[in-house]
C-alpha cells in the first residue's frame, strides 16, 4: 500500500506470470484506473526493486509504501476490483410509433405493435418480474410488483442485460408525462429507440442527465423481410466506441444482428464510465474505497 502526492493512494501486487516463470506481473491499482505491468524476474533481485521500479518509471512521487501481510488485506482487494468489473447492465428501449416526434406521445404508448414485439424477441427473453433471481437493474421483483409483470432479460457471454421497456412499465391514466416510465428510461446510460416510419428521430427528444448513448433500431423491408436499420448517437464527451456500423448499417433479424447490438451496447456504456460527468463520479468513489483501505490496515514493514 502507498500514497501519491497527486495520485493518492494506490496498492501494489506482484505474482508470478502463470505462462512465463521467468516474469512477475505487477498489478497497480490507482483512483483513475488500474495498469498490469511485466518484468523480468531475473533482472530484480526482490520485490522491492520491481515496485520502486515501475513507480519510477510512471513518474510517481510516493510518499510511502507499506507492505501488507494480513490475508484480509487480499480479500478486500478482491472485493475492490469487483465493485468495477461490470457485468450488469440495465438499458432502456423506448417505443416510437410512426409519426411520434414528442417523448410524451412515445412514453404513452400503451401497446407494442407486432414488430416492436418481434425486435425484443431478438433482444432477449421476456421474464415474469416476480421472484426473478437473476439481474433486476432497479425494477421490483417483489409481489408488489410496482415496476410492471414482465420486462426483457438477456443472458448474453459473461454478461447480464436488463432492458427497461416502455411498454412493460406501468401505464398511468393521470400522468400525461407518463414520468414512473421516464424515471426508469431516463436513468438509463444507453437508450435503444425503436422507431417505426420514416420520420427523423433526434437524439435530444428524450430529456435527460443521464442518457449518454442513443441507439435507433428502424424496422424497415428489404429483401421482402423485415430487417433493421441502426443509427447511433452519443455526446459529445465520449470517445468514440464499436463495432463500427456498416455501410449500408442494414442486418437482418438474427444471432449477428444481436450480438453486435449488445456489443454496441455495452461499449457504449463503457465509454460513457470513461467520460464526464459519469467518470468523475468512478474515481470518486475508487479514491474512496482506496481511502478506507489505506486507513484500515496497519503496516508490517516499510519497504522504503
Amino acid at each position: 500500500m502507498g500514497k501519491d502526492k497527486v495520485e493518492g493512494p494506490f496498492v501494489v501486487s506482484i505474482v508470478r506470470d502463470a505462462t512465463n516463470s521467468s516474469s512477475i506481473v505487477v498489478h497497480l491499482r490507482m483512483k483513475k484506473e488500474d495498469l498490469r505491468f511485466t518484468v523480468e524476474s531475473k533482472k530484480l533481485k526482490r520485490k522491492k526493486q520491481a515496485i520502486e521500479a515501475i513507480l519510477k518509471s510512471k513518474n510517481f512521487k510516493f510518499q510511502s509504501l507499506k507492505r501488507i501481510k494480513d490475508p484480509k488485506f487480499t480479500t478486500d482487494i478482491i472485493s475492490f476490483e469487483e465493485k468495477f468489473i461490470m457485468k450488469h447492465y440495465k438499458v432502456g428501449v423506448l417505443y416510437c410509433k410512426e409519426g411520434q416526434k414528442d417523448q410524451r406521445e412515445m412514453f404513452s404508448n400503451e401497446r407494442a405493435s407486432s414488430e416492436f414485439k418481434a425486435f425484443l424477441k431478438i433482444l432477449g427473453d421476456k421474464v415474469a418480474l416476480k421472484g426473478f433471481s437473476g439481474y433486476a437493474g432497479g425494477l421490483d421483483t417483489t409481489p408488489l410488483g410496482s415496476t410492471g409483470e414482465y420486462s426483457i432479460h438477456s443472458s448474453w457471454r459473461d454478461y447480464e442485460l436488463m432492458f427497461h421497456i416502455s411498454t412493460m412499465l406501468p401505464y398511468c391514466n393521470d400522468d400525461p408525462q407518463q414520468l414512473q416510465r421516464k424515471r426508469h428510461l431516463g436513468n438509463d446510460i444507453v437508450l435503444v429507440v425503436f422507431k417505426e416510419g420514416n420520420l427523423a428521430y433526434s437524439p435530444s427528444t428524450v430529456t435527460s442527465m443521464f442518457n449518454q448513448v442513443i441507439i435507433v433500431v428502424q424496422p424497415v423491408q428489404y429483401k421482402n423481410e423485415c430487417w433493421y436499420r441502426l443509427s447511433v448517437a452519443h455526446k459529445l464527451s465520449l470517445k468514440s466506441f464499436g463495432p463500427p456500423l456498416p455501410e449500408p448499417a442494414l442486418f437482418q433479424g438474427n444471432e449477428v444482428f444481436r450480438d453486435f447490438l449488445i456489443t454496441k451496447i455495452i461499449n457504449g456504456e463503457r465509454a460513457a464510465y470513461r467520460a464526464e460527468p459519469i467518470e468523475s463520479k468512478l474515481i470518486e468513489s475508487r479514491l474512496g474505497l482506496l481511502s478506507h483501505l489505506e486507513q484500515s490496515f496497519t503496516p508490517l514493514k516499510n519497504l522504503l
